[in-house]
């Protein structure tokens, strides 16, 4: 029998179940409740808020935000998640990732580049003929390049394209890699 694509995770328990309309209910509470502050209370200057669309190691997207630490330093906070749904199983993986990176300036004309460490903690289920799920830890790094609109063109932009190696140290083990392209606005 096919399960709906609806439910994410936990079908077999009451009482823990979560639904894509549950979950964007969730994320619209947090939206309106954060409606009255403005992004400048939110965010500083040179924050990033966007989304990193990729494929390969566990997830395939993610939710971003990216903050300076001083001039050449910042830390990359990501909620990522990845769901399939076939025949015969359904896998699902929600994650909570944090890199620190070195950003070096390619050229003054909005390029650069970033490298530095990064580990995750979350949830993974696979669903074929029994249950089985975990917490999983993973650590590794990340590199890429970067493309900044609002140094030459006044558009509050960023654009890049990075690679993740991460390494599974528990639950989901073995060593992966994934690359993304991600899209931010800058505050």
């Amino acid at each position: 029998m096919k399960k709906s694509k609806q439910t994410l995770f936990a079908q077999n328990k009451p009482g823990i179940r979560c639904t894509w309309l549950g979950m964007m209910a969730v994320f619209a509470i947090c939206l309106v409740s954060f409606t009255p502050l403005s992004a400048q209370a939110l965010f500083k200057s040179g924050d990033a808020l966007g989304m990193r669309l990729g494929g390969g190691y566990m997830f395939d997207t993610e939710i971003n935000y990216q903050t300076d630490i001083g001039e050449e330093n910042r830390l990359e906070i990501g909620f990522m998640w990845r769901e399939h749904s076939g025949y015969y199983y359904n896998t699902s993986y929600y994650g909570l990732l944090v890199a620190y990176q070195w950003k070096w300036k390619i050229e003054d004309d909005g390029f650069s580049w970033y490298v530095g460490p990064a580990a995750g903690v979350g949830y993974w289920n696979y669903n074929w003929s029994s249950r089985n799920n975990g917490i999983f830890f993973d650590a590794g790094g990340q590199v890429g390049i970067e493309y900044d609109f609002s140094v030459t063109k006044n558009v509050p932009l960023t654009i890049s394209l990075d690679v993740r190696p991460m390494l599974g140290l528990s639950g989901y083990t073995g060593l992966g890699w994934g690359a993304g392209l991600g899209v931010r606005c800058k505050f």
